[in-house]
């Protein structure tokens, strides 16, 4: 049997009560094996929402910002609601690299979207989120700096091609 997606407005309880009882039809699978499937699937559905929250959590309606803007204190500057959420994701890029890399490049490129930044200033960004080591973070900076997606704007920022 399929395992269910869990849809909008669900909560855990209401989703883990339909899936246990669509992946437990004519399963030889037991209790525990069911729970694990499903609560993965409630994981992976849920994970890029809670990317977003985290990433709402920089910006902030505190500051005098126009309609349609929150106040991002990393940039000191009023950004676009929705700034953010849009997330790509790649199924790996070709060059072997590890999908925390990969995550990592989209996570510079997305945060290099609101202007000029240093990189340490994008790392303190994204590391979180991504749950990036510096290293993983470094690999990544270096192979976009190497592609010409990213370039120094002068002093020590960089900002996208």
């Amino acid at each position: 049997m399929p395992v269910p997606k869990p849809e909008s407005g669900q909560t855990k309880n209401q989703y883990m009560d339909v899936c246990m009882h669509e992946v437990s039809k004519g399963s030889k699978r037991t209790q525990d094996q069911n729970v694990a499937i499903c609560l993965g699937e409630w994981s992976k559905s849920n994970e890029e929402d809670a990317i977003l929250k985290r990433f709402d959590l920089f910006l902030s309606e505190e500051k005098d910002c126009p309609e349609g803007q929150k106040y991002w204190p990393i940039k000191k500057e009023c950004v676009p609601v929705g700034t953010g959420k849009k997330l790509r994701k790649r199924q790996g890029n070709g060059k072997g690299m590890s999908e925390s890399v990969t995550d990592a490049e989209d996570g510079i490129m997305d945060t290099l979207e609101h202007g000029p930044m240093t990189k340490d200033e994008v790392f303190k960004m994204i590391k979180k989120e991504y749950k990036l080591k510096r290293h993983e973070f470094n690999q990544a900076w270096d192979g976009l700096k190497d592609d010409g997606d990213i370039f120094s704007a002068g002093g020590n920022k960089f900002k996208r091609s």
